[in-house]
């Protein structure tokens, strides 16, 4: 009974949220995969075990692992010569209390200058950076979780800024190998006044199953649940109701061959249709990868495929550090 009141709870506080449709906004950090794990299984996942960047979006994501110090590094050869990378470390400081910090940086390169009547007048650069800080409190089956961000923008030397919060709880079921998640990410938004209307709250729901005795686990995401229409869609495009269902959809599997070693595939159907041309869709949304464990070192690599002239590279290296601070 008391699981079932607690589940009632998370459903109406969903509900309450999802009635607000709000407008897009201008950050970018949280639009990214933040590793290759997180790429390979579709894209904004909450419920990812043993993957530290899974913070940046659930920090409450505390689940009872072995690895006390948790450091991570992913690096991604986007499009267009564009660079992506993650830094995240995270450790327990007490049973069920775990703290973290992490830095995301996105670099667009070199970009072309033009004046208004199209002549080139040399070369700009354009970057933009998040910094966030969290903890979490696991009690009982349910652990909370919070983050402190701060996201900076850089276009030919013009800086914006702007500070904002996150807060999540995820459930782990007690015999099953079950995890749910729910996130309320872009709280407060403290900064520059170029942002006051621009950054709307995001709520995300996800879930991972593993079917008992079974060499698959299952990820399912639902995000941005209270944006009428995510990034990159024609706001007056007509689409039916299940398209409309779908945009807010990522989901993914693993298939376990060894306790080492497994394969991903994810899809996105969002991304799908943002980059959808009159020539077709290709294998845009789709994404593949795999995690191995090598001595210690987890090390994935994805590959998400964008649009039919090619896709992104993620790399992703992890490894808990305990032991060399017990030496």
């Amino acid at each position: 009974m008391i699981l079932k009141r607690h589940l009632i709870l998370f459903i109406l506080t969903l509900i309450s949220y999802t009635g607000f449709g709000q407008q897009v906004d201008q950050t970018q950090m949280l639009l990214f995969p933040s590793s290759a794990r997180d790429t390979g299984l579709g894209s904004r996942t909450l419920t990812t075990t043993d993957d530290a960047s899974v913070w940046f979006r659930n920090p409450s994501m505390n689940n009872d692992s072995s690895q006390i110090r948790m450091a991570h590094l992913t690096y991604g050869d986007y499009l267009a010569d564009i660079k992506y990378g993650t830094l995240a470390y995270g450790q327990e400081i007490s049973k069920g209390i775990k703290v973290w910090g992490g830095f995301q940086f996105l670099d667009y390169g070199s970009l072309e200058r033009t004046t208004n009547t199209g002549i080139t007048d040399g070369e700009f650069s354009s970057s933009a950076f998040r910094i966030s800080a969290g903890a979490s409190h696991k009690i009982g089956l349910f652990s909370l979780g919070m983050n402190i961000n701060y996201e900076s923008f850089n276009f030919d030397g013009y800086s914006e800024g702007i500070a904002y919060l996150d807060i999540s709880g995820t459930y782990f079921h007690p015999e099953k190998d079950l995890t749910a998640a729910l996130s309320i990410q872009q709280i407060g938004k403290f900064g520059s006044d170029a942002f006051d209307n621009d950054v709307p709250l995001r709520i995300s729901i996800g879930t991972t199953f593993k079917p008992e005795f079974a060499p698959f686990r299952f990820t399912l995401q639902a995000f941005d649940l209270n944006i009428k229409r995510p990034e990159g869609l024609d706001p007056e495009g007509e689409d039916s109701s299940l398209d409309k269902v779908f945009y807010h959809i990522s989901a993914g599997a693993e298939i376990l061959l060894h306790k080492n070693f497994n394969l991903m595939a994810g899809y996105n159907f969002n991304r799908r249709q943002q980059l959808r041309t009159d020539q077709g869709n290709g294998g845009a949304g789709l994404s593949l990868g795999f995690n191995m464990n090598l001595k210690g070192f987890m090390l994935s690599y994805s590959h998400g495929f964008f649009h039919q002239g090619g896709g992104v590279n993620y790399l992703s290296l992890q490894k808990d550090i305990s032991s060399i601070f017990n030496k």
